[in-house]
């Protein structure tokens, strides 16, 4: 009898405790899904008057960003005036132009051409058989000038400016020009004789012939040098130099071969 009722007690306390622990785990989880309301802000007037108080709840973040925004940005009416501020001048591109390019040349005016003001020609020499200009001398006052008819001829140095001519050769003339050695202040120059073409040299006061019987009445001064090239008959084909004091050096030789029509041009 007394196990029996020890039963029924422990059933009756099971039952009991369970009950106890669905109810706590009922209201433990009813706590959790309530909505948490947030702090209030107390009205200052309605606190002195004794009122209750009433509960403002702050606005979300969104929606004061959104009402921030809305705000008229326009001052009020007795906020300063507010200056303008100017714009930048906007510049007009450029505008392209699409005509044909002949024609947009010939649109350009052509600026004044500015030439030199010359005087009136004024004559310094005469001569009935004509000059013939060989070159400009280097002190830019001087011409290296040819006077002849075909038969005899004198090479001379004609002054531009005050028409003096001074004599340095003659010559029976030909169709080749003298040329002028500024060192030796002198014209080399060729001239026919009986036997052939002689080269000669004359300072103006002296004649001198520095190679006979040549090949060819052709002359050419080197560059920068005071040697007159020209071809020599001595040496058949042999291309020479020669200066004023009629000191000669061999440049190149040219070998005729008549069998085969050929020509070879040896240098030194």
């Amino acid at each position: 009898m007394g196990n029996k009722n020890e039963k029924k007690t422990c059933f009756i306390l099971s039952r009991l405790y369970i009950f106890i622990w669905l109810l706590s785990l009922m209201l433990g989880f009813s706590a959790c899904t309530a909505p948490i309301t947030e702090p209030s802000i107390e009205s200052d007037t309605n606190s002195a008057a004794g009122n209750s108080p009433i509960q403002q709840p702050y606005p979300p973040p969104e929606q004061q960003l959104v009402e921030e925004q809305l705000q008229p940005s326009y001052p009020g009416p007795n906020a300063p005036p507010v200056l303008a501020t100017a714009l930048p001048t906007i510049v007009p591109p450029p505008t392209c132009d699409i005509r044909p390019p002949i024609e947009i040349a010939m649109s350009y005016e052509e600026a004044p051409a500015t030439f030199p003001a010359f005087s009136e020609p004024i004559i310094v020499a005469t001569n009935d058989v004509g000059f013939s200009i060989a070159e400009w001398l280097p002190d830019n006052r001087r011409l290296l000038v040819s006077e002849g008819d075909g038969a005899f001829g004198v090479i001379s140095t004609l002054d531009v400016t005050t028409g003096e001519m001074v004599e340095f050769a003659q010559r029976r003339d030909i169709s080749n020009q003298p040329i002028w050695l500024d060192e030796a202040q002198g014209v080399m120059f060729v001239e026919a004789t009986v036997e052939g073409w002689d080269l000669r040299f004359s300072n103006g006061q002296n004649v001198t012939t520095l190679a006979n019987q040549l090949a060819s009445v052709s002359l050419a001064k080197e560059p920068f040098s005071e040697r007159v090239a020209t071809v020599f008959s001595l040496k058949p084909g042999a291309l020479m130099t020669v200066n004023a004091t009629g000191q000669t050096e061999s440049v190149t030789s040219i070998e005729l071969n008549q069998e085969n029509q050929t020509c070879t041009i040896k240098r030194r």
